[in-house]
């Protein structure tokens, strides 16, 4: 597993900057950072491989995304709650990450639901039918009325062109 050099340099700023701001009592963050280090490169690793290969974010972005959570996951959390600081960690590293993917996605969680909904539907459709379904077929079985399934299908195309560009 090779490591990008630019992931390295930034979390290093990530971790400069942490240590930076660091008070008298507070939690010793360049430490925690030492610490979690390896667990931001493993999961950034594994959203990389989970986001489309045409996403703008590389490796890099998510190791600096990844160490801005841990940073949020020391500030908020609260042992109060009865749950493992190393839990709550992976929770925020995981979360912040996600949080960049979503926000330089151009299409809408539930587009894409609607757009996985139609295609499956097609799918099963052409499995039992034995040919392509038609609109009335498609319409009937997802169950809305041809011109609603049109207005869809409009929609997934829209998907669809988006994620090839």
């Amino acid at each position: 597993m090779t490591r990008n050099r630019h992931g390295i340099n930034a979390y290093k700023q990530v971790a400069e900057s942490s240590a930076s701001i660091q008070g008298a009592g507070e939690v010793d963050k360049a430490a925690l950072f030492e610490q979690y280090k390896r667990r931001i490169y493993q999961l950034a690793h594994r959203m990389m491989d989970k986001v489309p290969s045409n996403h703008p974010l590389e490796f890099e972005d998510m190791v600096a995304y990844g160490a801005m959570g841990l940073l949020e996951a020391v500030d908020r959390f609260d042992e109060d709650r009865g749950i493992q600081f190393s839990t709550f960690v992976d929770y925020r590293i995981r979360g912040a990450m996600w949080d960049a993917v979503r926000s330089l996605d151009e299409v809408r969680r539930y587009s894409r639901d609607q757009a996985k909904q139609i295609e499956q539907t097609r799918q099963l459709l052409e499995d039992g039918l034995g040919r392509p379904p038609t609109a009335d077929e498609m319409a009937d079985e997802l169950g809305v009325e041809l011109e609603e399934f049109f207005v869809l299908e409009g929609k997934v195309q829209s998907v669809q062109t988006v994620s090839l560009d």
